[in-house]
């Protein structure tokens, strides 16, 4: 009996160290897979502070993108303006220049009456 007795206790004491082993083993793993997943989370950290960048980069561009579509419709309403007021004077002077014709030809008309009117 204390033969058996001794046989169980090298049995149950192999058993522990067999478990033993298998637990440090699969602390290590543990501990590996622990590592990678703090790997990717600095690695997921990072990436979500490069994406907060490049957000706040595009929306930079974005709002400068908007300003200058302002600038330019502010020019254009500028320049339709200016357009405007350009073709307005211009169709003042060429009344004017038609009038200055008209009266023109008015005064050749009364002087080739005069000349008419003298050479009688």
């Amino acid at each position: 009996e204390a033969e058996g007795a001794k046989a169980t206790a090298k049995e149950l004491t192999a058993d522990l160290i067999s478990e033993r082993a298998r637990s440090e083993e699969l602390q290590c793993k543990l501990d590996g897979v622990l590592r990678a997943a703090a790997e990717r989370e600095l690695a997921a950290g990072d990436l979500q502070g490069r994406l907060e960048a490049s957000l706040a980069a595009r929306a930079r561009v974005e709002a400068s993108l908007d300003e200058a579509r302002a600038a330019a419709e502010e020019e254009r309403k500028s320049s339709e303006g200016l357009r405007a007021r350009l073709n307005a004077e211009l169709d003042s002077v060429k009344g004017h220049a038609q009038g200055l014709e008209e009266e023109n030809e008015k005064s050749k008309e009364r002087e080739r009456m005069m000349e008419l009117k003298y050479a009688e």
